[in-house]
């Protein structure tokens, strides 16, 4: 069964036009870059210290090594979004979920 013509005309107003969507993003480019930026030098930073200081001297395979600095990238984004016991309750949950798939607990 076919729409009556004033439904499909709704469709396509409601859509973004090219270039409204082109003018939103460069909006926000400049913010959207610094934020990127900032937390890309955090997370390299802990990423490094996780390497030589915990997975390399566990002899964690290096096959291996993404799925532990997966396990903590999702940390730093949790302790990040959320506090107090929603915070807890959310590392416990991701936690639980990259011991399930298989890492070593002590080093998660």
């Amino acid at each position: 069964m076919v729409r009556p013509n004033l439904w499909r005309r709704k469709k396509f107003k409601a859509k973004i036009d090219g270039s409204v969507h082109e003018k939103r993003t460069d909006a926000y480019r400049t913010t959207q870059v610094a934020l990127h930026t900032a937390i890309t030098t955090i997370l390299v930073e802990k990423e490094i210290e996780a390497k030589t200081l915990i997975l390399e001297p566990a002899g964690v395979p290096v096959n291996e090594m993404p799925f532990y600095l997966n396990a903590m990238r999702e940390f730093c984004k949790c302790s990040r979004n959320f506090t107090s016991l929603t915070r807890q309750n959310e590392c416990i949950n991701i936690y639980a979920e990259y011991v399930e798939k298989g890492l070593r607990n002590n080093l998660v």
